[in-house]
């Protein structure tokens, strides 16, 4: 399955502040979706910069470090609602152009059984 944190494009990027913050009405979405599809594995692609989004989203979330990464790049995710094995790291395109690509995905491989 496939979600997004952000529901709307804003001139093909990340609305303005105002917009943002009118978006967050949508917010319960993603609990709900959550709780009805009862994933094994979510994984947030959307680096550090939408860390606040999901801390409203998710009230209480704790950010984990994963071993050989800042918790910026990459983060195990904790909270009642998740399941176990939640993380969140960069966007698949900013993952690639910055070369981290190969490194986080056989990261994934090590964790993920």
């Amino acid at each position: 399955m496939w979600t997004n944190i952000n529901r709307c494009d804003y001139a093909c990027g990340k609305p303005p502040s105002d917009v943002w913050n009118d978006l967050a009405i949508l917010n319960p979405l993603l609990v709900t979706e959550i709780q009805a599809v009862r994933p094994h594995i979510c994984i947030f692609l959307t680096g550090p910069s939408y860390d606040k989004r999901i801390k409203e989203i998710f009230k209480g979330v704790i950010f984990n470090e994963v071993k050989g990464f800042e918790k910026n790049q990459f983060a195990k995710l904790s909270h009642a609602i998740m399941p176990n094995e939640t993380y969140r790291t960069y966007h698949p395109k900013y993952l690639r152009l910055s070369g981290k690509e190969d490194v986080v995905l056989n990261t994934f491989k090590s964790i993920i059984k």
